[in-house]
């Protein structure tokens, strides 16, 4: 297989990998062309994050991408300094995830419950 020509979802990249989004013709970040660092690329994976919270009752939580952005600013927070330096990456960081929330009971007690993985990444300036 062409190395080139492959495709993976972002959530498959480890921390520090980089890749390309502009020639995979997809226009999202969720499937990119995984690339060496030291090639052209638009975005440097900081982390892979799982959100899994749960709160008693029954809570109006949308999803999850607010527990994922805070576990995305620590890991932004984290990253080697090397990564930002020479200004190659816009500041702040982005993410692509999924999440669900459910509502269940649990012991005779409701409780509301968030799930869900992301990918945090840095953009090219």
């Amino acid at each position: 297989m062409d190395a080139r020509t492959t495709l993976a979802p972002i959530a498959t990249l480890k921390k520090g990998r980089c890749a390309t989004t502009g020639d995979t013709g997809l226009a999202t970040t969720a499937v990119v062309r995984p690339v060496d660092c030291t090639a052209r690329h638009d975005l440097r994976v900081l982390a892979e994050v799982k959100v899994d919270r749960t709160f008693p009752g029954e809570r109006d939580i949308a999803d999850g991408d607010g527990y994922a952005r805070t576990q995305c600013e620590r890991a932004s927070f984290t990253a080697p300094d090397d990564w930002r330096r020479g200004s190659r990456y816009a500041e702040g960081f982005s993410f692509v995830g999924a999440s669900d929330v459910s509502i269940g009971f649990h012991g005779g007690e409701t409780e509301t419950t968030v799930t869900g993985d992301y990918t945090c990444y840095l953009r090219t300036a």
